[in-house]
């Protein structure tokens, strides 16, 4: 049964409106009598890109992880202030990995593609005996969906040395960790992919999560940094090739906030699919 626009998720809503002004910046050039192509390295041999699909080379920067994306997935790079995924090709050309990483980034677009892809070295070419390079036509844009456009209260922290978001309004008490028992306590922790992964807590913080519908759960975190007031407009929407990965554990959005990337999650909606795990074992 459809969502009510009672029942809707807030960041469901802000997520349409997100996704709606990103439809318009989905212009691709076309380049039509021949084929310019990017020639590339990656490990011991070479490859080559359409060049029309290559939109710029970018020098090897951070690359901010995401838990629980697949191996070929290493995360996200900001790149002035555009939010993008990245490929590690290796992956699929079957490529060893080296110790000393790679050195650059090809930024690939083609049709509703969109990510950078890891690569060695490159250089422009020209492929003999070249056709046209016609472009799919783009995908029909999907009906009119409810939006929501307006400021939000964040509650800023992080596990490890990943920064995350939750809507404050979800939040119904924060408390200092004082020793307390419980499985429950590190469910985020474990859904987030961290596994048996030791993690320093500096500042062990426990927060009580309300959820329409289920009783109030609480979930331990590390340090607090934040708790602000920010708009709509400062959030960027997951990279299509990441979104449905990042949905499955309730991150619905970025937020480039003091050179991190802040990834937003909705607890509302874990909460829901944590409330349903009894019932599908």
């Amino acid at each position: 049964m459809a969502a009510t626009e009672e029942e809707q998720l807030k960041s469901e809503l802000i997520l349409n409106e997100l996704k709606t002004r990103h439809r318009t910046k989905d212009i691709v050039d076309v380049e039509e009598e021949r084929i310019k192509v990017v020639i590339f390295t990656c490990g011991k041999n070479r490859y080559a890109f359409y060049g029309a699909d290559i939109r710029e080379i970018i020098p090897k920067c951070d690359i901010s992880w995401v838990p629980c994306l697949p191996e070929y997935l290493p995360g996200l790079i900001n790149i002035r202030g555009d939010i993008e995924s990245v490929i590690d090709i290796r992956y699929f050309l079957g490529e060893e990995k080296t110790g000393k990483g790679t050195s650059l980034i090809a930024m690939a677009v083609r049709g509703d593609f969109r990510s950078g892809v890891m690569i060695d070295t490159a250089e422009m070419g020209l492929a003999p005996e070249c056709g046209t390079n016609k472009l799919p036509e783009p995908p029909p844009v999907p009906k009119e969906e409810q939006t929501y456009s307006g400021p939000i209260n964040l509650l800023l922290f992080s596990v490890g040395e990943v920064f995350f978001g939750i809507d404050a309004d979800q939040v119904t008490e924060i408390a200092a960790y004082t020793g307390e028992k419980g499985e429950d306590l590190f469910w985020f922790h474990e859904e987030m992919g961290y596994g048996n992964e030791k993690l320093s807590y500096h500042s062990p913080t426990v927060i009580t999560i309300r959820v329409n519908g289920i009783s109030p759960y609480q979930v331990i975190i590390d340090a607090m940094e934040d708790v602000a007031e920010f708009n709509s407009n400062d959030i960027r929407i997951f990279p299509a090739l990441l979104e449905p990965f990042s949905l499955l554990k309730g991150m619905w959005g970025i937020l480039p906030w003091r050179g991190n990337m802040v990834l937003l999650v909705d607890f509302q909606r874990l909460g829901r699919k944590r409330a349903l795990k009894p019932e599908q074992t």
